[in-house]
């Protein structure tokens, strides 16, 4: 479109490319056996492209007789495998954020109806459940990496969007429905509690994973300067048509609103930028790119890409690829 263009509502005016979602596959329970034997049958590897149908692991049963086989649901990228379960991130999907943020900000700022112009940070979650609700801000820990028990969970976290640190499970999760908390934000999830997660009554946003994960400094920071500020939670499981995935609003006073910053899609990492670590073994550290290779690197997986150094806000250099890698506005 070009500046002067005449639109009518409902017109797509903009359209992005948003990572799909990440769909968890109980390998354990889809070939019988322990949770820990499980990974010996899987066929794939972490960063491994797949398509619907194919096969993630196999296994003979009375010697080659009959085999337990599990397929991909999805076509995507193997993101993680652990206790059991195979993570898969979906192919991204073209969606229009436009309407989508414009439907955000009548539910939380106008709830009345109308139309509300007004300026938003969006947490993208690297997981979620439920649907989408709104309330409070309230942070339950100190520091991203704490971890909490379903005791920390009081009566004065009803109606409110709390954050519980490194861990949620089944416990907290329950604790948290009883007392009719609005949301739940945490770092990493109990990978055991994920199948009944899925059927969540409340949302439920991970931001970094399975397991016990610190959330991302850059995003505790932002969490807890905006403390007490009605914010929409999505675990990205309603009936929206665009489905935008699992994300945490805050709406920012109008004096705060950024500006329009041009970031074209193609251009490559440079010294300076700021970006987030996605994967193991550095998920959710922040950090600078210091420098980057000219040539494709290969890893012990055969997989070539481009990668970068990264200084670590602990002062570590560290070598990631450019798919392990989020770009941060500075």
């Amino acid at each position: 479109m070009d500046p002067g263009d005449t639109v009518e509502a409902n017109d797509i005016t903009a359209q992005s490319s948003v990572p799909g979602w990440i769909q968890i596959v109980d390998l354990a329970k889809a070939l019988g056996v322990p949770r820990g034997m499980a990974l010996q049958y899987a066929t794939v590897t972490r960063g491994e492209f797949v398509g619907e149908g194919d096969i993630l692991a196999q296994r003979s049963i009375l010697g080659s007789l009959w085999r337990r086989t599990c397929v991909a649901p999805v076509t995507g990228r193997v993101t993680d495998l652990t206790d059991g379960l195979i993570f898969i991130r979906s192919s991204p999907q073209l969606t229009t954020p436009g309407a989508r943020l414009a439907r955000k900000a009548d539910d939380t700022l106008s709830p009345h109806g109308g139309t509300t112009e007004a300026a938003s940070v969006a947490l993208r979650g690297a997981w979620g459940a439920g649907a989408s609700a709104h309330g409070p801000l309230h942070l339950l820990v100190s520091t991203p990496g704490e971890r909490l028990t379903w005791k920390s969970i009081g009566l004065d976290c009803k109606g409110n969007v709390v954050v519980v640190g490194a861990w949620l499970d089944r416990a907290i999760s329950l604790r948290a429905t009883r007392l009719r908390v609005c949301g739940i934000v945490a770092g990493g999830i109990d990978p055991q509690f994920v199948p009944e997660a899925h059927h969540s009554s409340i949302p439920l946003l991970i931001t970094e994973g399975a397991g016990v994960m610190p959330i991302s400094e850059t995003i505790f920071e932002l969490l807890v300067e905006h403390e007490g500020t009605e914010v929409l939670i999505s675990g990205g499981r309603g009936s929206e048509l665009e489905k935008p995935g699992p994300e945490l609003v805050i709406p920012l006073p109008a004096e705060e609103a950024p500006g329009v910053i041009e970031i074209p899609s193609t251009r490559s990492l440079r010294p300076g930028d700021p970006v987030r670590l996605t994967r193991p073994p550095y998920q959710g550290y922040a950090g600078t790119v210091i420098g980057a290779e000219s040539r494709l690197t290969r890893y012990r997986s055969g997989v070539q890409c481009p990668a970068v150094w990264v200084q670590l806000s602990d002062g570590r250099r560290v070598y990631v690829p450019y798919t392990n890698l989020e770009l941060m506005s500075a």
